[in-house]
């Protein structure tokens, strides 16, 4: 963004009341120093809410404002039509189709670019909706794993799910729900009592704690880190927004009839979020392999 438009941006929010014009001096002049966009840096020093920014751009523009998505009405066809790398790197999601417009949820009000790419890829008009950045990287994140719940099922009753583990597409997201679902699989088959996620330079290596030693058991691709992150904060109704303070949840699942506790603590490192998950087997049986299959 050049200077032009930082200082338009910022006029907007003083003009509309999010910032003071004092504070907006102040922000041009570390934002121009540290080469970095006014937004940018407002939100990371939290000079202004996402809320609050979004809003008042939204109103300078006459465009409507939301808070949230309703993630359970966005209707399966609409969301069909917009591949999810679409969505996450626009930063946009469909949310209705009323009077012959789709409704879109977007993340900047102030960028032309992503609603020019939609309209092409859905050859419809198209009416856009303000809604804060961490509000529609949720609702992508709950809407396309709704979309894919049956895959996930039917991983839980493939018998060979040693062959899910190697067809990762970075265009679609079910393969990669397979790909968390059958740590857990293959986790309790080896009667591992821990899992271990975690990032490096290149890759991601998953090592299992099995008789109290760390095995390394799989790696994928350094680009699959968050939705595999991701994935598991979604099972374990952590904020997937929030990378940058450790979480801890709990996920229960059912597997060859037997039911397992398993508790998440997602860590943020250098390198990129680091996820461990303990097994716990709530009868305290641990399955056989003729149990999965």
């Amino acid at each position: 963004m050049n200077v032009d438009s930082q200082r338009f941006l910022g006029e907007i929010l003083v003009r509309r009341g999010a910032l003071s014009e004092a504070a907006l001096v102040e922000a041009l002049a570390k934002a121009e120093e540290r080469d970095v966009p006014l937004k940018e840096l407002l939100l990371a020093a939290q000079t202004v809410e996402e809320e609050i920014l979004v809003k008042a751009l939204a109103d300078e523009m006459g465009m409507p404002f939301a808070r949230e998505i309703a993630v359970g009405s966005v209707p399966e066809d609409l969301v069909a039509k917009v591949p999810i790398q679409f969505a996450r790197h626009h930063r946009v999601v469909p949310m209705s189709d009323r009077g012959g417009r789709v409704q879109v949820a977007v993340s900047d009000p102030m960028d032309p670019y992503a609603l020019d790419d939609l309209r092409a890829l859905l050859g419809r008009k198209v009416q856009p909706i303000a809604v804060p950045a961490m509000a529609i990287d949720d609702a992508i994140n709950r809407i396309y794993e709704r979309r894919d719940e049956a895959a996930l099922n039917e991983a839980k009753d493939n018998s060979d799910s040693e062959e899910l583990l190697d067809i990762i597409d970075m265009t679609d997201e079910a393969p990669v729900i397979r790909w968390v679902n059958n740590l857990f699989f293959t986790s309790v088959r080896e009667r591992a009592s821990d899992i271990h996620i975690e990032p490096t330079d290149d890759k991601v290596v998953v090592r299992y704690r099995i008789d109290g030693k760390l095995v390394p058991w799989k790696e994928a691709h350094r680009g699959f880190l968050p939705s595999i992150v991701a994935r598991v904060k979604i099972e374990a109704g952590l904020n997937i927004a929030e990378k940058r303070l450790p979480q801890d949840g709990r996920i229960t699942k059912k597997i060859a009839g037997k039911v397992v506790d398993v508790r998440v603590s997602t860590i943020p490192t250098a390198k990129g979020e680091r996820v461990t998950m303990r097994l716990l087997d709530k009868e305290n049986v641990m399955l056989d392999l003729s149990d999965l299959g």
